[in-house]
């Protein structure tokens, strides 16, 4: 009932000479995009789009790449599938707004729009937009480099192994970001580590391989230096860490000995007593568990998270490395124990249930490559895992 006379009013506003008629109709279709259904209003929608990406207002132009963005998640994947070869000339000719913002935004529209595209789609258009985005990676801006090198990284998703070509040209330049340390650029170099992993999967261990060795020093480095609760690159390392043990595979096991004693560490933290539960948990942002005794247990929010990432970490590893994790075994099952009775997170739970299984084939395995006849260590592994299982479910 509402939208017919929202567009409407779209539709008026955006022949007005006042640039903010045109942004309040702009900002309008991003609010609205997500009830269309008409796929004839969807294609109304991107012409009035792409036409105000020329307008002489710079946040017309913005707004317009907002609205584009908005609108390829909430209509996708009809709008990749119908305008694909409107969307992106216009956009690549939008990263070259004289507007820094603007130019930027570009970016950020691209990724919403691309993410959902098919590699096919992408390819004829593949040169324009490198030449575009590599020279937003140059920019001085880091609202640019922010921005470039994310669109980087879907190119690279999307397009895999196509993404050859262009590996050199851009990973000396995203490498030379890491050495970045100050406060301001960690989301950039969070980013970096985002883009370098998503592109060694993508060009594969052959090609990656030279450049992942400096990678992963970077980021052990940087964890080593430890990291705020609030530092954006803590999820950016752990993601990029499974990106590259998937890209390597064996060729990353140098890098256990470094990695596995502070994802142990992580593992066996231990909550603390909680006076007060709802004032802490509200005030501390913290999940509070009651104990049999009566007494109250809390992890923070962001502990919860680790504790989580360190679960998926292991996980990749055994399922990555197989047999040739068996000399961490032991090890890995005697600090996820503890995971099965993790009172905080019924995700955490589950995960560790399904890392243990990982660990029980690993150990079959392992022991089979090794001539090993002697299953004691998988019915050991077996017998914890009843065990830590069925003691959780006595603390529900």
């Amino acid at each position: 009932v509402v939208l017919p006379h929202a567009f409407a009013g779209v539709r008026r506003f955006v022949h007005q000479a006042d640039w903010k008629h045109k942004y309040v109709a702009v900002m309008t279709i991003s609010q609205c995009a997500e009830y269309v259904s008409q796929e004839a209003h969807v294609d109304e929608i991107v012409g009035l789009l792409v036409n105000l990406l020329n307008d002489d207002h710079p946040r017309v132009r913005f707004a317009a790449l907002h609205a584009i963005g908005q609108t390829s998640t909430d209509q996708s994947p009809y709008i990749q599938e119908a305008h694909c070869e409107v969307l992106l000339p216009a956009l690549a000719r939008s990263m070259e707004d004289p507007v820094v913002k603007v130019a930027a935004h570009a970016c950020a529209a691209f990724v919403n729009f691309a993410e959902s595209l098919d590699s096919a789609a992408l390819l004829p258009h593949m040169p324009d937009l490198m030449s575009k985005l590599c020279a937003r990676l140059a920019s001085p801006a880091v609202v640019s480099k922010e921005q470039a090198i994310t669109a980087i990284a879907v190119v690279a998703g999307v397009t895999e192994a196509h993404f050859v070509p262009y590996y050199q040209q851009v990973v000396s330049v995203v490498k030379h970001i890491l050495p970045a340390t100050s406060v301001d650029d960690r989301k950039l170099r969070g980013k970096a580590f985002e883009c370098l992993s998503l592109m060694g999967l993508a060009v594969g261990r052959d090609v990656f391989r030279p450049d992942a060795q400096e990678v992963m020093h970077a980021m052990l480095e940087a964890a080593a230096a430890g990291l705020e609760a609030d530092d954006p690159q803590r999820s950016y390392i752990q993601e990029a860490t499974q990106r590259i043990c998937r890209a390597l595979k064996e060729d990353f096991l140098p890098y256990l000995p470094r990695l596995l004693p502070g994802i142990y560490t992580t593992m066996q933290m231990q909550p603390a007593e909680v006076v007060d539960p709802d004032a802490e948990e509200a005030e501390a942002d913290m999940t509070v568990a009651l104990l049999e005794d009566g007494t109250a247990v809390g992890l923070k929010t962001c502990q919860i998270e680790d504790f989580q990432s360190s679960v998926q970490l292991v996980s990749c590893f055994l399922e990555v490395l197989g047999p040739s994790y068996f000399d961490h075994v032991s090890e890995t099952a005697r600090c996820l124990l503890p995971a099965l009775k993790f009172r905080f997170s019924d995700d955490v739970r589950r995960e560790a249930a399904q890392a243990w299984q990982q660990v029980i084939n690993v150990a079959k395995e392992g022991l089979r490559e090794r001539g090993v006849s002697d299953n004691g260590i998988v019915r050991d592994l077996l017998h914890a895992f009843v065990q830590g299982v069925t003691e959780a479910m006595r603390g529900e």
